[in-house]
């Protein structure tokens, strides 16, 4: 029987990868590091005999890895996404390194599934896609040397996650964390149902709708939104837009 962790909850998300190699070596440093999930949005160039032969006895995770057109679609599902950076961010978020960010992964993985994204090698992830996430991990690389490889970032990230995976007890769950966390896609819902009723109520008439409703995802990814959170907002603007109606 294997005695490996179990960290089947946790997916690595890369977002258009450009260079197969580096989806094959990202394969190959979630597999050292015991994490089998991988999600691949808009990749490049994939499937790849480059990326099969960088994975070098990984190709089970490639082999099994889905294939998304927009990150909304690959973390749907995920209760909590945190997105990696190796620069500061203008947005205002709650910015941590990959060690902190680590151990809520893990934390947070007791509960149902967790993303952690990365961007494109050249470009990194769009403001609008960071957006998405409840944390964003700053990878303080020297700044002089500041461009830092795909798979190397992956690789201390997993490494990481199995750090903290092997000192946080299995057992242990906070009062706070017991009832169940909303999905990024359910939030999301939520997010698109209140656009609707601002332009309703001509609230939006004459504002920057994008950076307004940018603000405030941020504002309720920040607050960890449960599924009856998302129900509850929910049922009080189907009671707005009932009222609208009449």
């Amino acid at each position: 029987m294997s005695t490996e962790p179990d960290m089947d909850q946790i997916r690595i998300v890369l977002v258009r990868p450009s260079h197969p190699g580096n989806i094959g070596a990202a394969a190959r440093a979630m597999k050292n590091m015991g994490l089998k999930q991988l999600v691949l949005v808009a990749p490049e160039a994939f499937p790849s005999d480059v990326a099969t032969a960088r994975a070098s006895g990984a190709e089970d995770v490639l082999i099994n890895a889905p294939i998304c057109d927009r990150l909304e679609h690959a973390i749907s599902d995920c209760h909590h996404v945190v997105t990696t950076t190796a620069r500061n961010r203008s947005l205002q978020w709650d910015n941590v390194d990959a060690r902190k960010a680590a151990n809520q992964v893990i934390r947070q993985s007791r509960q149902g599934q967790v993303a952690v994204v990365f961007g494109p090698e050249r470009t990194g992830l769009s403001n609008q896609e960071i957006e998405l996430s409840h944390q964003l991990v700053h990878i303080p690389v020297n700044d002089d040397f500041s461009s830092m490889n795909l798979a190397a970032a992956v690789m201390l990230m997993c490494y990481e996650l199995r750090m903290a995976f092997i000192d946080e007890p299995e057992s242990y769950i906070s009062e706070s964390e017991i009832e169940k966390k909303a999905t990024s896609g359910q939030v999301e819902g939520f997010i698109q149902h209140l656009h609707e009723i601002m332009a309703q109520i001509g609230f939006l008439t004459n504002k920057p709708s994008d950076r307004l409703m940018g603000r405030i995802r941020r504002l309720y990814n920040r607050s960890h939104m449960s599924e009856q959170d998302v129900n509850i907002m929910r049922g009080i603007l189907a009671g707005i837009q009932s009222r609208i109606k009449r």
